[in-house]
């Protein structure tokens, strides 16, 4: 890296004959063939042509740099460690795990205290997931109906817009599962466990088969229940790398 240009006036890659732009050159990693000059290559053909002024606008100033990020690093490094351990909104290495009271269904009533691995990756990932659409999914670019229906593929305004308003609508509907449907769910289950557990204390029920067929309805609303779980999961899953703004 070259510091104050303009101070030393060293003649830029158009000047030398190496670009048609003195802002606007590969550097090796991108070289699209063997005689495309580089900016490696520029900096290299001014520290020959211009060596003492190359060391006072390069060498000089990047063992400055160098030295100062090695003396004030470690002190970084302790306040941002300080920083992310103590404030709250900076702890993003730490998972919270507790769950909200809801007044549809107790199935995620908790606080602290032990959880088998199974519930603790649920509670985790779902979390994580709402404390995105809390407080950063209103910043990403949610296309409206309008704008999707125009992505055909070919106009560069509107290219994209049609998978992009999919992908904010998949983000909504997994939120709306998670918080609303799963928990209406959860209720309805709970509901036919309470009238299973009832009828088999009642001899009526178990004579004329009730019983069996209510252990067979909740048996079956616990695996639609388990599988939906699994579902939403995997969508979640697919989605992961639009989760950023």
């Amino acid at each position: 890296m070259i510091y104050f240009k303009r101070l030393f006036n060293f003649p830029g890659p158009k000047d030398l004959g190496m670009s048609d732009n003195n802002h606007a050159m590969a550097s090796e990693m991108f070289r699209n063939n063997d005689t495309e000059f580089t900016w490696e290559m520029y900096y290299a053909r001014i520290k020959h042509d211009y060596p003492v002024k190359y060391f006072f606008a390069s060498t000089l100033p990047g063992a400055i740099r160098h030295a100062w990020w090695k003396l004030t690093n470690p002190i970084s490094k302790a306040y941002w460690s300080v920083k992310y351990h103590v404030v709250p909104r900076h702890r993003y290495h730490m998972l919270k795990l507790s769950q909200p009271h809801s007044e549809i269904s107790n199935i995620d009533n908790y606080d602290v205290g032990f959880r088998d691995i199974d519930t603790r990756i649920l509670f985790a990932i779902f979390n994580l997931f709402n404390t995105f659409v809390a407080h950063e999914f209103s910043h990403m670019y949610f296309p409206s109906e309008e704008e999707a229906a125009k992505d055909d593929g070919i106009d560069l305004q509107y290219i994209g817009t049609k998978r992009q308003r999919e992908r904010c609508q998949e983000i909504l509907a997994i939120h709306q599962w998670w918080n609303v449907d799963r928990k209406v769910a959860a209720a309805q289950k709970d509901e036919l466990l309470t009238r299973w557990c009832s009828m088999r204390t009642s001899k009526v029920y178990n004579r004329n088969g009730d019983t069996e067929r209510a252990w067979q309805e909740l048996q079956a609303a616990e695996k639609e229940f388990d599988d939906k779980e699994a579902e939403m999961i995997g969508r979640l899953m697919k989605i992961r790398k639009c989760l950023w703004t």
